[in-house]
């Protein structure tokens, strides 16, 4: 059996890698002739390196030899040949750690490749890889562990990224443009016949208005900003939400028609008039 040979029968990389290893090792127990056959077993870090993308920029071999964590869970396999679901959980973790910290971002097509190198780095992990990853199936999501902590991780992330710009927002005017804010806030509580002007101040107002929603009560709130029962008022709110939220505003919109769709077709389902 040569090396096309065995391409032909076993399609899958990591099990190709894993067979050529063990068929070496056989065939090295035996007597006979070895030529059909490469001279050395092909290495499963090299053949990683070589033959795959590297979704994480270094191997996950590589990666795992820098933590003490990590070289505990290549110890493990090395001398048991099977991980537990604690060292499983703490090889997801460092994958995700890597990729968050290191503004990685992992596409859907690049998680199947994360588990190839898992495979291949770790044999025992062949049964149980449905434990890390299950693709995309039709219209729905991927799943399992791996996808589902950097899921998770990723909108952590992103939430304390916001919550931090906002508080930036918040904290960012010195008392000169504290009490020009003021002096705005007054204008706004007043009848005031320019629209674009009322959405100028409002816009520069954002700051004392976050003030108040946490020092006064709704009524008071109100009163303090009654522009919020003008017939305009949507126009300030959209104002404020794309202070606190930029770029989201119009997701809905551009998403309305899948909403539909699904509301549509979860009323069909499960939703009947009563006769």
């Amino acid at each position: 059996m040569n090396d096309d040979d065995i391409k032909e029968a076993v399609a899958p990389l990591g099990l190709r890698i894993e067979f050529r290893q063990k068929l070496y090792q056989w065939r090295n127990s035996q007597s006979g002739d070895k030529k059909q056959f490469s001279e050395k077993p092909t290495d499963v870090v090299s053949a990683v390196s070589s033959c795959r993308k590297a979704v994480l920029i270094k191997s996950l071999h590589s990666l795992l030899n820098e933590t003490q964590k990590g070289k505990d869970i290549l110890e493990y396999e090395e001398t048991h040949r099977i991980l537990s679901q604690t060292l499983r959980d703490d090889l997801i973790a460092i994958i995700v750690e890597e990729a968050i910290f290191g503004n990685i971002a992992i596409k859907v097509p690049d998680f199947q490749t994360l588990l190839d190198e898992i495979c291949l780095l770790f044999p025992s992990q062949i049964s149980v890889k449905k434990y890390y990853f299950i693709p995309r199936k039709g219209r729905g999501n991927p799943s399992e562990k791996l996808y589902s902590k950097y899921s998770n991780r990723r909108s952590q992330k992103k939430k304390k990224m916001e919550r931090k710009s906002l508080e930036m927002v918040v904290s960012g005017a010195d008392d000169e443009d504290s009490s020009i804010c003021k002096a705005y806030k007054l204008t706004l509580s007043r009848t005031c016949d320019d629209w674009d002007s009322v959405r100028d101040m409002w816009k520069k107002t954002f700051n004392l208005r976050q003030q108040d929603v946490t020092t006064l009560n709704n009524l008071k709130f109100f009163e303090a900003w009654n522009k919020f029962s003008h017939a305009k008022a949507f126009e300030l709110i959209d104002i404020d939400f794309e202070i606190m939220y930029p770029g989201k505003g119009f997701h809905l919109l551009s998403k309305w028609q899948e909403f539909r769709d699904k509301i549509f077709g979860y009323y069909e389902d499960n939703i009947s008039n009563a006769q």
